[in-house]
C-alpha cells in the first residue's frame, strides 16, 4: 500500500511538472511563472490548513510568558496572540478569511492542473478521462501536500506550525481579507 501510494504520487507529480513544461495548462501563461504559481499556492494553502488546526488547538491556551520559551517559539508568541486576539473574535475572522483563500488557491490549482489540451497519443480513453480530464493528479498532490500533511504536523506540534516564518503574515492576510468583506 504504501510503494503504490508512493509510485501514484511521484507519477501524480511528475505529469503535472510535465504538463505544466509543455505549456497544456488550462490557465494560460509561461510554464515558468505556472510552476512559481504552483508552488506559492501549495504553500499558502500548506499554511492555512496547518494554522486552522494549531490556531483551534490553541485558541483557549496561554502559552507560557518565560524567557525559554519566548526565545524558542518567539514567532508562535506573536502569531497567537494575533490569532487569539479581541477576546477570540479573531480566530472566527481568521476562519472566514481562511475559507476565502482556500477557495481561491484550490481554484487556482486546479488552473493549474488540468490539461484539456494534452495529447490523448497512447492513452485509453477511460484512463484519459480519469486521470486527466478528472484533474485527479492534482488533487492528490495539493491533498497530500498542501492539506493533510500540514494538518497532520499542526496537530502534532501546533506551536511549532505558528512558529514557522511566514504564519503570522498568513493569518494577518487572512484577517484582513475578512476585514475587506
Amino acid at each position: 500500500r504504501k510503494i503504490f501510494s508512493t509510485v501514484l504520487t511521484f507519477a501524480a507529480l511528475g505529469l503535472i511538472i510535465y504538463a505544466i513544461g509543455m505549456n497544456y495548462a488550462a490557465l494560460p501563461g509561461h510554464p515558468v511563472v505556472h510552476y512559481i504559481l504552483f508552488l506559492f499556492v501549495l504553500v499558502l494553502l500548506g499554511y492555512l490548513e496547518g494554522l486552522q488546526i494549531a490556531i483551534l488547538e490553541l485558541e483557549k491556551t496561554r502559552l507560557p510568558k518565560n524567557e525559554a520559551f519566548r526565545k524558542k517559539y518567539p514567532r508562535a508568541i506573536h502569531s497567537h496572540k494575533l490569532a487569539t486576539a479581541h477576546n477570540g473574535l479573531n480566530v472566527q475572522r481568521f476562519l472566514i478569511g481562511r475559507q476565502f483563500f482556500v477557495v481561491f488557491v484550490v481554484f487556482l490549482c486546479a488552473q493549474l492542473t488540468t490539461y484539456p489540451t494534452l495529447p490523448k497519443d497512447g492513452w485509453p480513453e477511460w484512463l484519459f478521462v480519469l486521470v486527466i480530464d478528472t484533474g485527479l493528479p492534482g488533487a492528490l498532490v495539493v491533498l497530500g501536500f498542501a492539506q493533510l500533511m500540514p494538518q497532520l504536523v499542526a496537530a502534532t506540534h501546533p506551536v511549532a506550525f505558528m512558529n514557522l516564518h511566514g504564519a503570522w503574515s498568513v493569518i494577518k492576510l487572512a484577517l484582513v481579507l475578512e476585514n475587506v468583506g
